[in-house]
């Protein structure tokens, strides 16, 4: 039920937020309006698109977060203090990969989540391969962790 909150809240918005290098941790825009809901994780095989998102079970913080592959370049995870997802949004944590002309973050076969350009050029990884786990979550504490390795800091 949280899960439908949180996308309908984000639906309402018509662009996503762009994060430049420049931008403060307040967002005032929640990001992932009109992007697609890859709903709560990735699986090995799995690619998230410009515009694309994941999200956090809010149960236990009561917070919406996000991670998101921007049309920027950026992979961005965002915070707002509301379950529903009505904000404001803050960054949490960004793989600064802005401006790189990446579209897209494959959750690859080998374990590795990895940040590409249309061309294939990677400019990102999270240097996970053959770890153990098969998702990319981000937990209910606000930690992104790409199988059971975390890749970020708890974001609350």
């Amino acid at each position: 039920m949280r899960k439908t909150h949180i996308a309908i809240g984000l639906a309402a918005v018509a662009a996503a937020t762009l994060l430049s290098p420049a931008t403060a941790n307040a967002v005032s825009n929640p990001p992932g309006g009109g992007g697609a809901d890859y709903g709560s994780s990735l699986s090995r095989g799995d690619t998230l698109y410009a515009g694309g998102y994941i999200q956090s079970p809010n149960f236990f913080s009561g917070k919406a977060m996000i991670l998101q592959m921007q049309s920027d370049g950026n992979l961005v995870e965002y915070v707002a203090d509301d379950a529903q997802g009505d904000g404001p949004w803050r960054v949490c944590w960004a793989s600064n990969t802005y401006g790189s002309g990446a579209d897209h973050a494959a959750y690859q076969q080998d374990g590795n989540f990895v940040v590409y350009t249309p061309s294939g050029a990677p400019v990102w990884a999270s240097n996970t391969q053959w770890g153990a786990g098969s998702t990319v979550n981000i937990n209910p504490y606000g930690r992104v962790y790409v199988g059971t390795t975390p890749i970020t800091t708890t974001c609350g």
